[in-house]
């Protein structure tokens, strides 16, 4: 393997990155100009991504009202299906206690 001089290694480097920046501005140049060329195709472009944006708000708002609804129908049939519930613990409770309450009476009674 041949070993080049540092400064020869330098100097390559500094033509090499030297000349990077130059072309990236000039890239960036000749794509802006057509941009500037036609403002009709920018504007249209705008007024599709806001139409976008819009249809987009639409879809969420229907989407979160049907959520909406089917949480509203969900609590009503849950709280008929609770309260059952709840009912039936408090009696099931309560027959509970009158049986232990039983148990002790007779117990302590004789």
């Amino acid at each position: 393997m041949r070993r080049y001089p540092a400064y020869v290694i330098a100097v390559v480097m500094a033509v090499m990155l030297g000349g990077l920046p130059a072309v990236t501005v000039a890239d960036d140049a000749i794509k802006a100009e057509p941009a500037k060329a036609e403002p009709g195709k920018v504007q249209q472009a705008k007024e599709e991504v806001k139409q976008g944006a819009r249809a987009a708000g639409r879809e969420v708002k229907g989407a979160a009202k049907t959520a909406g609804h089917e949480v509203k129908q969900a609590a009503k049939e849950t709280e008929a299906g609770a309260k059952k519930g709840w009912h039936e613990v408090k009696h099931t409770a309560a027959e509970s206690w009158r049986s232990v309450k039983s148990f002790f009476s007779r117990l302590w009674n004789g």
